[in-house]
């Protein structure tokens, strides 16, 4: 549940956003942060450097290809990256990170 969906208020006494569905009263205003981008995928993306070649492959069993990564943002959960093919030369192209199943991370190197 979103701040925005319920009335919160602040109690400084015990640091802590008074909440009247919680069981005690009181909801650790960290709490909401915790939850977001949960998973493997969303941890990787939180650290990927801007500029990373990547294809990546969906849970809905997509595979897509020639991908640059920009950056992440751990406040939305959205991942973005850029299309490096002809036909979509320069596209922005935006994902959650939880519905990303996997990453392949390509090399560049003169191995």
């Amino acid at each position: 549940m979103s701040y925005s969906e319920q009335e919160y208020y602040f109690d400084e006494s015990r640091a802590a956003y008074l909440d009247d569905e919680n069981s005690d009263g009181y909801k650790n205003h960290h709490e909401d942060k915790k939850k977001k981008c949960k998973g493997c995928v969303c941890d990787l993306l939180k650290n990927l450097h801007s500029g990373t070649k990547v294809d990546i492959f969906l849970k809905s069993s997509q595979e897509i290809k020639g991908l640059i990564f920009i950056r992440f943002n751990d406040k939305n959960c959205c991942a973005s990256f850029v299309e490096q093919y002809a036909e979509h030369d320069g596209s922005i192209i935006v994902f959650d990170c939880e519905v990303i199943k996997g990453i392949k991370i390509k090399r560049d190197c003169s191995c």
